[in-house]
Formats: C-alpha cells, sequence, structure tokens
C-alpha cells in the first residue's frame, strides 16, 4: 500500500505585487510513499525493526552502535 504525500518547494521564480514587494513562487510536489504490504485485512510494514522493551536494553544497544 502507498499514500500520497504532498509538500511545496520554492520554484526560484519571484511574483511582483502592485506594491512592487516580491513574493517567491512555490511548487507542490506529490510523491507516493510505501507504507507496507496488505495480507488478509493485516497491513505488514516494510521494515519494523527490532522491538526494544526497555529503556536499559536501547542504552546498551545505542552503545554497542547497533541503534542509530
Amino acid at each position: 500500500m502507498y499514500k500520497s504525500v504532498s509538500y511545496q518547494v520554492e520554484d526560484g521564480d519571484y511574483d511582483m505585487n502592485i506594491d512592487y514587494t516580491l513574493n517567491r513562487k512555490k511548487k507542490t510536489v506529490y510523491k507516493k510513499r510505501f507504507i507496507g504490504y496488505f495480507f488478509e485485512n493485516n497491513l505488514y510494514l516494510d521494515n519494523p525493526g527490532f522491538k526494544i522493551d526497555d529503556r536499559e536494553t536501547w542504552d546498551a544497544w545505542k552503545k554497542k552502535g547497533l541503534v542509530k
């Protein structure tokens, strides 16, 4: 399954108003992002990673460089 994501980026062009103020033009960009697989009425994430139950385990894994 995919979801549509939109955001605005500056186009690089300018518009000038009647009072001589400049406004930057923006364009809207649409992209499709993968969210996971849909199988038997369940959504499965593509890469959910490890499940870490407590903070101490996360801290130990962070020191070892296993979690970024």
